[in-house]
């Protein structure tokens, strides 16, 4: 997988920030990180650091690149790579995401038994053979934002604007199934998916950062919920006194704790990643 990261300024080009190229392997080993939860933290605590500001600006420094490699699939078809791009804006900047997709590693997403797996949601997070894939896109949002002085908290939020601006497809239009959820590669080749789809995505990539993270499922619609400090503002589940709160995914310009006002009374469920 080849990707590279962008970023447009004034809507003018500055330049090409990094390029992580990856060869996806059969069987991936991957890691989930400690999280600290601090009552008396402002924002979310990332790998031990409170953050408590978000009033960082973008600097222009120079571009670097990281290369990881890892053993490729076998090939099973003669269709090359997909190449995909995503635009889109996070405080009042342009930002675009390009990166190859092997067929082979989609198609063996395609070949899984959905019947098996469709009402357990957690798996297409946590399932181990995409964790260095997913991983290797955070690191990239991560390592790309704090190059340009963004606190966790916006990178954070600059991942949550990414996914929000993925299109909306619902399954029976997208695949022909009344209800298929599919794995975070497969949203990306898609270039879309419904409400399952951009939680899954978004619960994994935020999983691998080391935040907390759940699915929060309603009885006919998907979030997420991030782990958040007791004085952050807005709506959040809460469970075994820790606070989750509710991220929208599949419409551009919710925020952290926003919730729209269909869902705030209704039940839902928490589903865990562990």
């Amino acid at each position: 997988m080849k990707s590279s990261f962008a970023y447009f300024k004034n809507k003018i080009k500055k330049t090409v920030i990094l390029v992580v190229v990856m060869y996806v392997s059969v069987a991936f080993s991957g890691c989930i990180y400690e999280f600290d939860f601090d009552n008396d933290a402002g924002d979310f605590s990332y790998r031990n650091e409170i953050v408590t500001s978000q009033n960082d600006i973008f600097s222009e420094e120079s571009s670097q690149s990281i290369t990881t490699e890892v053993p490729q699939l076998p090939a099973i078809s003669d269709k090359g790579d997909k190449n995909v791009s995503f635009t889109w804006e996070y405080n009042d900047e342009e930002w675009t995401y390009s990166l190859d997709i092997p067929y082979e590693s989609y198609d063996y997403y395609k070949q899984m038994d959905r019947a098996s797996l469709v009402n357990s949601y957690s798996y297409f997070v946590t399932d181990t053979y995409d964790d260095e894939w997913v991983g290797g896109i955070a690191d990239t949002f991560f390592e790309e934002g704090q190059n340009y002085g963004y606190t966790d908290y916006d990178i954070i939020c600059l991942m949550i604007t990414f996914v929000q601006s993925l299109e909306y497809v619902s399954d029976i239009i997208g695949t022909g199934y009344d209800e298929y959820p599919k794995f975070p590669l497969e949203t990306l080749y898609d270039e879309g998916g419904d409400c399952e789809d951009s939680s899954i995505l978004l619960s994994s990539l935020i999983r691998e950062t080391g935040y907390g993270t759940v699915m929060v499922m309603f009885d006919d619609h998907m979030g997420v919920g991030i782990q958040g400090a007791e004085d952050m503002e807005g709506y959040y589940f809460e469970d075994n006194g820790i606070r989750y709160y509710y991220v929208e995914t599949t419409t551009s310009g919710w925020g952290i704790g926003e919730m729209p006002e269909e869902l705030i009374d209704k039940e839902a469920e928490l589903l865990y990643l562990d």
